[in-house]
């Protein structure tokens, strides 16, 4: 990304000692809030119901979009894609979710075909479709299919990688810095290493091993003339030699040190003598938290950081030269402590299989007072096949979505604050120096061109004018699309100078056609190109392979033979469908000023006997072979002097020969629009909108340019099945409920000052089961709660 506020820097910085800091520092936050505007950055999270699937089962999923910067619900974008893509970045399935006030639930049906294997679940909006894939919402899902082979692909020897990462950034010969070092084995897990920094001479300069996750640091002074290498301990037979990172003869350093409530920045300068102001500046997700600057004396600068002037979360802390050029740059991470929990009222930790489980739900900030948050909640059988290392609301949103590549247990960073998780943090910012925007792209530009908008009412489809010709696409030609049916969608776009098409659609739901095509009765060489609606984008991140030991096979037949006879005996009831509350069934036109019901009136075999018989407002002419229709203009009393917007099933029609050999015997109403309509840049001299019985066109046969394409509209929501047993029959029957997750819901609304009711009934399968709760507040606190019970046969 990047940002206009390089002016403003400069003018800040410049003449700095007579220039107050306080006004400093009100300048380059109004700056930082500009741009935060200009360039509003969007957060998803996703939480699913597990971990692990089996094929045919269903990944349930709740979606919540947040500002980046302050983590508060967002009502921008309505509409955000899902997809679970295989190691090989491939979409194996995808969804548009509707979201409202910044969350939305959906699902994932688990084809039977899908071959085992670890996948990715991503998820992201239009708006973010701007900027880069590592910005979108990642997770791994195992999913094994238990009907075919798992064939292990042959993984050729790899040896154990460490990487060494300089606090700061460089190494400078005589100034002593922090190193940071991050060791994985070939599958990108960290590992247990120790190690030495040698020089030339085999003298042993430095010694090191490894802490949590294979990460740790050191300290190292660089010596002019002395050539070093690093011998790495894998185990008591196997080492390796590695470089460290190129030391330069002069630069800067900085080390950060922990002192109570301060941080202490220490900065060291080698050369560089015109040298003598250095300026720092510290930032949490956009927001401007510190801008001071100071004298090197002798090299030497000192900055005081308050904690609490820190937001929660990973900080980035950048060190500017006089002459504005970032020279050094470290992240911070502060452990947050305003989250919420989840408190479980009622809920027991034993009982029987088909016995109804009732309890209550309440969320508490952390003073342990009362407060209300959106949240969602799953309860799941848990077994030595499901994995809970992936980050939880908190951890995603205040660190792993902050940093760049796989992390081993993010949640540990959050699960408590002794020495040893501090001194963890520590050693994993040491080694991420990723960050949402860069320094060096801070440079004076205007608001920049975006290729995707965000979409704020309906689905948004990108298209491309082609001309068939061959010579360059014009801008300025309208294009139309449709959605037809009985609720049809009806939209246009006007071509921009590349040819480049957004059609913005009111929502419309399931799996369906859209029919795009320009005016052919004068645009006709036009061809219009349905665009990917997913991003084809993927990120650097890669996926581990999926690990099968023999040990899982028991347990794997018995979950394969739960979810193949829920399938055979529950499928059908798991299929209930919800519409949208309030579905809009109106034409995008409104009320129309007239509808003609025609199984109203006597029927007539063509359609010129319909328009000259009963729809007065049409006045139908005819020029030798052709026809024309004109609607009179009602506020005026007058005809329109061309023809009107005709539509059948919402699809435009411009050959009103067309339209007079359309059977009557096959529409259902007529609605008609006696006025000018103004429907976005295009003013239409009247409307005509046929509706076939079934909505399908009846059997009009659409212009040879016009393109059809299969099109999926928003996700149907879908109810979470669960059955019930009540009476003494429904507890005795003898059909097999093997249900392994007992329940989901997307939708768990907690009050303020009450709590929200969970019920439910366990199924017949006996073991540990695991509830999760995740949620956050409305000012923007996320949290969740974890609960443990067990079911044994009745």
């Amino acid at each position: 990304m990047k940002f206009s506020i390089l002016l403003l820097l400069l003018q800040c910085f410049e003449g700095n000692t007579t220039f107050g800091q306080q006004s400093f520092v009100d300048s380059i936050k109004l700056a930082f809030d500009q741009q935060r505007t200009i360039l509003l950055q969007e957060k998803i999270y996703v939480q699913t119901d597990k971990r692990l699937y089996l094929t045919s089962e269903t990944i349930w999923f709740k979606i919540y979009n947040v500002d980046a910067s302050f983590h508060q619900l967002m009502d921008v974008s309505r509409i955000a894609y899902v997809e679970l893509l295989s190691a090989d970045h491939k979409p194996a399935l995808q969804v548009k979710v509707e979201l409202n006030d910044g969350m939305g639930d959906g699902f994932l049906e688990i084809p039977a075909s899908l071959v085992s294997g670890n996948y990715t679940l991503r998820a992201y909006t239009s708006w973010m479709k701007n900027f880069s894939p590592d910005f979108y919402f990642e997770r791994t899902l195992t999913i094994v299919n238990p009907s075919r082979n798992y064939s292990r692909t042959e993984e050729r020897a790899v040896q154990p990688s460490i990487q060494f990462f300089p606090e700061g950034g460089n190494l400078v010969n005589g100034l002593e810095s922090r190193v940071g070092f991050a060791a994985k084995d070939m599958k990108g897990k960290g590992i247990q290493v120790k190690g030495a920094v040698i020089n030339q001479a085999n003298d042993t300069i430095t010694q090191f091993h490894s802490l949590k996750f294979g990460l740790g640091q050191f300290n190292f002074t660089p010596v002019a003339g002395s050539r070093y290498k690093v011998i790495c301990y894998w185990n008591d037979t196997q080492f390796s030699i590695h470089e460290l990172p190129k030391i330069f003869e002069e630069g800067y350093v900085m080390r950060l040190e922990q002192d109570g409530d301060k941080l202490s920045l220490e900065v060291n300068k080698k050369g560089h003598t015109h040298e003598s102001i250095v300026y720092l500046l510290v930032q949490t997700r956009q927001q401007l938290k510190l801008a001071s600057y100071n004298s090197l004396q002798n090299g030497k600068a000192s900055f005081t950081i308050d904690k609490n002037q820190l937001a929660e979360g990973v900080s980035q802390i950048t060190l500017f030269n006089s002459r504005q050029q970032p020279v050094c740059e470290r992240l911070y991470f502060k452990q947050p402590e305003d989250t919420i929990g989840f408190l479980f009222q009622s809920l027991q930790n034993q009982y029987r299989t088909r016995e109804k489980i009732e309890f209550s739900v309440s969320t508490r900030n952390n003073k342990d007072k009362p407060i209300a948050a959106n949240a969602a909640i799953s309860i799941f059988l848990l077994d030595s096949l499901q994995r809970m290392d992936e980050a939880w609301i908190a951890t995603y949103f205040y660190l792993t979505s902050e940093l760049k590549g796989r992390i081993d247990s993010p949640n540990y960073y959050l699960s408590a604050r002794n020495a040893e998780v501090i001194e963890a943090g520590e050693n994993l910012m040491l080694t991420n120096g990723w960050r949402r925007f860069k320094w060096e792209d801070v440079v004076a530009i205007q608001q920049p061109a975006f290729e995707f908008l965000p979409e704020v009412s309906g689905h948004i489809i990108n298209a491309k004018l082609v001309d068939r010709s061959g010579s360059q696409t014009p801008g300025g030609i309208t294009a139309y699309l449709s959605v037809p049916g009985d609720k049809y969608s009806f939209t246009h776009a006007i071509s921009d100078r590349a040819g480049r098409l957004r059609f913005e659609t009111t929502p419309f739901y399931g799996a369906g056609e859209v029919v795009a095509q320009t005016n052919y009765e004068r645009d006709s060489s036009y061809r219009v190109d349905i665009m990917n609606p997913f991003s084809e984008k993927v990120s650097a991140n890669s996926i581990l392979p999926l690990e099968l030991s023999r040990e899982w096979e028991k347990e794997l037949t018995y979950l394969s033979t739960a979810s193949q006879v829920s399938h055979i005996y529950k499928h059908e009831e798991s299929l209930q469908f919800l519409l949208p509350l309030s579905p809009d069934s109106s034409a995008f036109f409104g009320k129309p000023d007239n509808k003609y019901f025609l199984d109203d009136y006597t029927r007539f075999s063509t359609m010129e006997e319909v328009l000259r018989e009963y729809v007065t407002e049409v006045q139908v002419r005819r020029n030798r072979e052709k026809f024309n229709l004109r609607l009179v203009n009602q506020p005026y009393k007058l005809l329109f002097e061309t023809d009107p917007l005709v539509l059948i099933d919402g699809v435009p029609i411009f050959d009103m020969n067309k339209v007079i050999a359309f059977d009557p015997l096959k529409v259902k109403k007529l609605e008609v629009v006696t006025r000018k309509f103004y429907h976005g840049r295009l003013a239409y001299p009247g409307i005509l909108s046929y509706t076939t019985y079934q909505g399908d066109l009846g059997g009009y046969q659409l212009d040879p340019n016009a393109i059809v394409v299969r099109y999926d509209g928003l996700q149907i929501g879908r109810e979470f099945y669960s059955p019930v047993y009540e009476t003494i029959d429904q507890q005795q029957s003898r059909l097999p409920d093997f249900r392994t997750t007992l329940f989901w819901s997307g939708r768990l609304p907690i009050p303020e000052q009450s709590n929200a009711m969970v019920n439910f009934f366990t199924s017949d399968m006996p073991g540990r089961y695991l509830v999760v709760v995740e949620g956050i507040t409305a000012d923007g606190k996320p949290g969740s709660g974890q609960w443990t019970f067990t079911v044994s046969q009745r």
